[in-house]
């Protein structure tokens, strides 16, 4: 099932295809997303990040966006002049730590012995890390474009500047444009928006970045020099959910479409303050489909039948 045709049964199942409650579908099915992203770890979600390059006298190295949990971190035990990688070997995965800890335990300075006054640095090979999390924030980037509806989108070109900081999902905000539309795709000098405007305008609107909080992983010891590493995590971001465009499939919509489906239902009949009723079946239904895929994602994917004989999982 893809988003478009998700789209459409929400709305045969509901019997509503009045425009605000057209509206509000995105926000149905990603709440719907968010609770079987919360309840079940999913291998679909753990992501890796081998972006990270420490730097010498540097502690704290922030994640990509959408970091929700750590699962490990490994770093080459050789710098990155000599190994490019930090699967070329050897490497080390890190023990995780409090970030007290290591605050106390690796400062970055301490006392030269016999000269307290004098302070030197305190750095190696990284052992330990910790997790803590910064909040991002971004100003809306104006820019002036003409606006032209082209098959239920809004293409806008004309864009003056660069649109390098425009991301996917980023909210687009202006006179004429209806609320909730937001950033389908991007090409070199143009957006496409997930809904169209009233009409053809020409103006200026403001891009708003969408804010996100992401992991700061502290090491310890401080690196004495540039090492490459390998990041682990359990994630999420805008861009994994199937409401991108209209073609997008994902693990859950080709796996458990129903789970998808009646999860958004339960929600959409929550916003349209339905009967009782339906709620309740809905999400007794969105319950059942989460429990088989905690079973799936919790049971059967974490063993294999080499080590552990044929998969089974206990009844529940």
């Amino acid at each position: 099932m893809n988003y478009g045709e998700l789209k459409t049964a929400i709305q045969d199942y509901c019997q509503n295809s009045e425009a605000g409650f057209v509206s509000h579908i995105p926000d149905f099915v990603r709440a719907a997303e968010d609770k079987v992203f919360l309840s079940v770890q999913m291998p679909s979600f753990w992501k890796s990040d081998s972006s990270v390059e420490t730097a010498e006298g540097v502690a704290e190295y922030e994640m990509a966006a959408g970091v929700v949990d750590i699962l490990s971190v490994r770093i080459s035990e050789a710098p990155l002049a000599v190994k490019g990688s930090v699967d070329g070997g050897p490497s080390r995965y890190l023990v995780r730590k409090d970030y007290d800890f290591l605050l106390e335990a690796y400062p970055g300075f301490v006392p030269t012995v016999g000269d307290p006054t004098v302070n030197v640095p305190q750095t190696g090979i990284p052992k330990y890390y910790s997790v803590s999390k910064s909040d991002k924030f971004s100003a809306p980037t104006a820019v002036t474009v003409t606006g032209t509806s082209v098959l239920g989108s809004l293409v806008i070109s004309g864009i003056a500047g660069s649109i390098s900081s425009v991301s996917v999902g980023d909210t687009v905000v202006g006179t004429g444009w209806p609320s909730g539309t937001r950033v389908a795709s991007k090409g070199a000098d143009s957006i496409t928006c997930s809904l169209a405007a009233t009409a053809a305008s020409t103006g200026s609107i403001a891009i708003s970045q969408r804010t996100s909080v992401s992991a700061t992983i502290r090491l310890g010891p401080i690196p004495d020099d540039s090492y490459v590493s390998t990041v682990d995590y359990y994630g999420k971001i805008y861009g994994d959910s199937i409401t991108v465009s209209d073609g997008t499939e994902t693990w859950l919509s080709i796996t458990s479409p129903d789970t998808l489906l009646y999860g958004s239902l339960a929600e959409a009949y929550i916003y349209m303050k339905g009967e009782p009723d339906l709620i309740q079946t809905y999400s007794s239904q969105f319950t059942n489909g989460l429990s088989m895929l905690k079973n799936m994602g919790e049971g059967r994917l974490t063993v294999d039948s080499f080590s552990s004989g044929p998969k089974r999982i206990d009844p529940q």
